[in-house]
């Protein structure tokens, strides 16, 4: 039977310490547990409202200990409460790559700073003050200059309240403390990195262009055993087939890096020149996984032109004459981009052949000595991540006037503010031709 007690505090405040009894530990002596309660004084502002839901948090407070459901949390450290929240909640509810990606942030940020507080005894003061450390130099795990940025540390804080807004479904706490906490500002994106048209076009001419490696005199053996030398020699190399396709869908289809790298041949309408969207590929704990998109509305079907189509009924053909070629010893995954062998292609080969080919192209337009240095400057391309060919394929959406609500569902945003507020500067340049088309018109007048 659970007991009540009435507790009188400084200033008037009153609470109620709720105890119950559940049987005896291994050396004889009570196991009593304990929960304290505040009641609101103004929905329970008689004697009877009072008593009656006293006994009903009592009720239920030792039910949930009897039946082993309630776990004390003013004991309970948040380190002892994480494991059981990783287990029971985040392995079960959440995707596999945000449940490592948590993992991660907890132990790195969270365990030695405040993992040793009980879950009651961890005070928003203590939460504010973690969050402001972690914007501070010598906490980042790559060392580089500075703290974390805003949205690390704002995911940080998202961890921490939804551990705690499990801890009070649990009856583990009253109240999570983090509501009281000021998560940092989203720091404000200002420079959307993306090609131009002209740049853009550049590009994809660029994918086209053979370059060249030179191969040193060097020494080989036969099957023999036979040392001979061979002479130096050039051979001239072209980008693969489908890292040009990957390009070309990123710059047409706006797509993201996974879900370019997550496609596979049935997810192609070659009649319709369509490409389905429905899953995506990230790296996690060491492995590849294949998860749901971003968003519900990122699952979508795109558009894309005719020649877009046509690289990649060409590398369909590829792929099958590798796979005749290859035999038992090709994995065939149907997906467009692969290893060798047929596997999923890393998540890093984009990137670094991106980066390889603005070098590249960089190189031969700068030591071209037939080209003037204002001819230079115009064909140079900027160092713009591989992202930014979907932030390329959006503002020349944009600044073609087609209407954010289309790019937005083209892109897969979950809502047409988010298309707004990243591409603002496409925007504000297509509102400044627009200035500048009713001045032309009322100045004619």
């Amino acid at each position: 039977m659970a007991s009540i007690k009435r507790i009188d505090g400084k200033n008037g405040a009153v609470s109620y310490k709720i105890t119950v009894s559940n049987g005896y530990d291994v050396n004889g002596r009570k196991i009593r547990k304990f929960k304290t309660v505040k009641l609101d004084p103004y929905k329970f502002n008689t004697e009877l409202k009072r008593q009656n839901e006293l006994e009903r948090l009592a009720y239920e407070f030792e039910k949930s200990v009897i039946s082993g459901v309630y776990m004390d949390g003013e004991n309970m450290t948040l380190h002892e409460f994480s494991a059981k929240w990783f287990k029971e909640y985040a392995k079960e509810q959440l995707t596999e790559a945000t449940h490592y990606f948590y993992l991660d942030v907890y132990n790195a940020y969270i365990k030695d700073e405040i993992g040793h507080y009980t879950m009651s005894g961890l005070k928003p003061l203590r939460i504010q003050e973690l969050l402001n450390h972690l914007k501070n130099d010598n906490v980042r795990r790559d060392n580089k200059e500075g703290g974390l940025s805003s949205s690390t540390v704002k995911k940080i804080y998202a961890l921490l309240s939804k551990m705690y807004a499990c801890a009070v479904n649990w009856q583990i706490v009253n109240d999570n403390p983090c509501r009281k906490v000021q998560p940092p500002k989203a720091e404000k994106k200002d420079d959307i990195k993306h090609f131009t048209p002209e740049q853009a076009l550049i590009f994809l001419n660029a994918l086209d262009v053979g370059y060249t490696t030179t191969y040193k005199a060097h020494t080989r053996t036969d099957d023999t055993g036979k040392k001979y030398t061979v002479p130096e020699y050039t051979e001239t190399h072209y980008i693969p087939l489908q890292l040009k396709v990957f390009y070309h869908i990123a710059l047409y289809g706006g797509m993201r890096k996974g879900e370019i790298l997550a496609l596979t041949f049935d997810d192609i309408d070659f009649k319709r020149q369509t490409i389905s969207i429905t899953k995506s590929v990230s790296y996690v704990n060491h492995r590849l996984i294949i998860k749901e998109p971003k968003t519900q509305t990122s699952n979508r079907v795109i558009v894309v032109p005719k020649h877009v189509i046509d690289l990649i009924r060409q590398l369909k053909l590829e792929k099958a004459k590798k796979q005749f070629e290859l035999g038992t010893y090709w994995k065939n995954t149907n997906y467009l981009f692969t290893t060798e062998r047929g596997e999923p292609m890393n998540v890093s080969t984009p990137y670094q052949a991106f980066k390889k080919i603005i070098r590249r192209h960089n190189r031969m337009i700068e030591t071209d000595e037939s080209l003037k240095p204002k001819q230079k400057q115009s064909l140079l391309l900027p160092d713009i991540p591989l992202h930014g060919l979907r932030h390329t394929s959006a503002t020349l959406l944009i600044a073609k006037s087609i209407d954010p609500k289309t790019v937005s569902a083209r892109l897969g945003h979950s809502q047409t503010s988010t298309t707004l507020n990243i591409y603002a500067h496409a925007l504000k340049s297509l509102d400044e031709t627009a200035s500048t088309a009713l001045e032309d018109i009322l100045q004619a007048k």
